[in-house]
């Protein structure tokens, strides 16, 4: 038990250089993520560790991908996708305060668990989409007037990005099964709740974002925190 703490944690600060050597995590992110990843690891075992890193993979390779075509459309900025502290706490906060309730014995550790995997199932759900639309997206409507918009706009949708963005829940609903017992029908609460997660994203962002009552970090949040949410309640559907 002593010998796997040491080796999490030296994959954590490895982890920790990697990015900032790389320009994926500024230097207060990568630390806001080490400390992060770390709770998590202490409330949940390795199961947490692969769902964070499975989000934070497929959410640098989404940012990464036709980076160019996306700065050139004015998608992007110019921090090469490095992602801030604020964004870190934005889309892994939620998981690491249900990591916590779970510690304080204020949320069964199963059921802490799968809330987890739903935060991630949206916070990979929302970049995704949104990354993989922008790029692919042929025609792009308001997710609440379903009348069309511009490529990019806060709470536009698009048939493709829509698609990506449930497919990267699924590959977290899957992550999570490869660490936990094998129940098929996870895998349809975490998809289902990541997307629900999304969804609530552009909601708002149509919404509050878009009159400068919530921001971007703030919307983030509470995407993950919907897709925890929603991951709990589905549970207690299924599993009345």
């Amino acid at each position: 038990m002593i010998l796997s703490y040491y080796i999490i944690f030296f994959i954590i600060v490895l982890g920790i250089t990697l990015s900032v050597q790389k320009h994926k995590l500024t230097f207060g992110a990568a630390i806001t993520g080490g400390v992060g990843a770390w709770i998590l690891f202490v409330a949940t075992g390795i199961t947490g560790i692969i769902l964070l890193t499975v989000f934070f993979l497929m959410g640098v390779a989404a940012t990464a991908h036709r980076w160019n075509a996306k700065q050139a459309q004015g998608f992007t900025d110019n921090s090469k996708g490095e992602r801030t502290a604020g964004q870190v706490i934005a889309n892994s906060g939620v998981a690491v305060i249900i990591s916590l309730l779970i510690l304080f014995k204020q949320v069964e550790l199963n059921k802490g668990i799968l809330m987890i995997a739903g935060s991630f199932a949206a916070a990979a759900a929302d970049t995704v989409s949104s990354e993989m639309g922008n790029i692919y997206g042929r025609k792009f409507y308001d997710i609440l007037s379903f009348k069309q918009t511009s490529r990019g706009a806060n709470g536009a949708i698009s048939r493709e990005g829509t698609l990506a963005g449930i497919a990267a829940a699924l590959v977290i609903a899957v992550a999570y099964l490869s660490t936990t017992q094998w129940i098929p029908v996870h895998i349809i609460i975490i998809t289902i709740a990541g997307t629900i997660g999304n969804i609530t994203d552009s909601v708002l962002g149509t919404t509050l974002e878009n009159r400068k009552l919530l921001s971007n970090n703030a919307v983030n949040f509470i995407n993950t925190g919907a897709g925890a949410v929603s991951a709990l309640l589905l549970y207690a559907i299924l599993y009345h």
